[in-house]
């Protein structure tokens, strides 16, 4: 018989005894059966069906989220975590329900990014008052059936006015009410540590070439505190390292 003819006498169940249990269960199988095989149009409509034929029930309750779901926009991207400031910056996005976006790089202060992201606050929490310094539209390829579109942004740093100067950004995506966050630096340094006790050994070198980087300000968070120790302060030797008491 196959699945198809296995759904096919579901569906009669469903015509002939519409106002029974063994309808409704019949029903939700079609429906959890079609989406297990990623047609979110097909699963849309059966979906529909529970909620119609037995309104206010539980699996009605289910049928709404699934339909939520499916219909919602949503958008999100991934970008790597650090740039050279010479870098192309390439974010591969990927968007349902949406045609279009908007991609911003908020530039945050070293203090805050280092007192906000340290305590796990989500990345957004970062941006009440601020402006992006760097914004870009980006479309995505219209889809009618419910699923999912992938778009590319590149920013050429020899491009006007794409250039990210060194620092750590928050970068957002956008379409309608569907966010995504995430964070991304671009710089030079690389910050090695080793712990011994209360002591920690630090190294500041550049990510390129592995050269040594003294007087470099490095920020320190500890239990919500920011503690500012320049390394002009500390020792200039490349070999020994700087050690800062907590």
């Amino acid at each position: 018989v196959g699945e198809e003819g296995y759904l096919n006498s579901l569906r009669m169940i469903v015509t002939e005894f519409p106002r029974t249990h063994s309808a409704k269960e019949a029903q939700i199988t079609i429906a959890r059966t079609i989406a297990g095989r990623g047609d979110h149009a097909r699963t849309l409509e059966e979906w529909k069906k529970v909620a119609n034929l037995w309104p206010g029930t539980p699996e009605a309750g289910e049928a709404k989220q699934v339909i939520d779901e499916i219909t919602r926009e949503f958008v999100d991207f991934s970008i790597e975590p650090m740039y050279f400031p010479n870098e192309a910056v390439e974010i591969r996005l990927v968007g349902r329900n949406i045609s279009a976006g908007r991609v911003s790089f908020f530039r945050i202060p070293g203090e805050q990014a280092v007192r906000g992201l340290g305590a796990d606050r989500p990345p957004e929490d970062l941006l009440d008052g601020m402006s992006p310094v760097f914004e870009k539209r980006v479309s995505f390829p219209r889809r009618d059936d419910y699923g999912s579109t992938t778009a590319t942004l590149l920013l050429d740093p020899k491009v006007a006015g794409e250039r990210l100067n060194p620092g750590i950004y928050v970068v957002r995506c956008e379409s309608g009410k569907a966010r995504a966050h995430r964070v991304t630096t671009v710089g030079d340094l690389t910050l090695l540590w080793k712990g011994s006790g209360n002591a920690h050994y630090f190294w500041v070198i550049n990510a390129s070439d592995g050269r040594p980087r003294p007087r470099t300000k490095v920020l320190i968070a500890q239990h919500g505190t920011v503690r500012r120790k320049p390394f002009s302060r500390l020792s200039d030797d490349a070999d020994r390292g700087d050690v800062i008491e907590l």
